[in-house]
């Protein structure tokens, strides 16, 4: 059990690059696993990738990792959009430049 979120975030060629190598320099298993397992979506010199229904607990240190390295980006320059949605209707976090790379939450009723 457990919150669970999904989580995408969109980058360049660049930071994609840069994250594939830190990952992989990283020594940790559970941070690679993390990586592995994601929907990596390429498109010209873009790359999104994405994890639905995932525990997104800023404690676990794969987390963690992933959130150091992208602290390290300014948020102000395109280099990464990030969106985290929640399972609670007011739980949408944004980071960077979502809009960027065409990231957005869509609100729908399903009946």
């Amino acid at each position: 059990m457990g919150y669970r979120s999904q989580v995408c975030i969109g980058m360049n060629d660049n930071v994609f690059e840069a994250l594939a190598a830190y990952v992989e320099l990283s020594g940790n298993e559970n941070l690679k696993e993390l990586f592995r397992d994601a929907d990596v979506n390429e498109y010209k010199d873009t790359n999104k990738i994405f994890w639905d229904s995932i525990k997104w607990y800023e404690c676990y240190p794969e987390i963690e990792l992933f959130n150091n390295f992208l602290s390290q980006l300014n948020d102000n320059t395109g280099e990464f959009g990030m969106v985290i949605v929640g399972e609670s209707d007011d739980d949408v976090q944004r980071e960077g430049d979502p809009c960027e790379y065409d990231i957005y939450v869509e609100r729908n009723i399903s009946w």
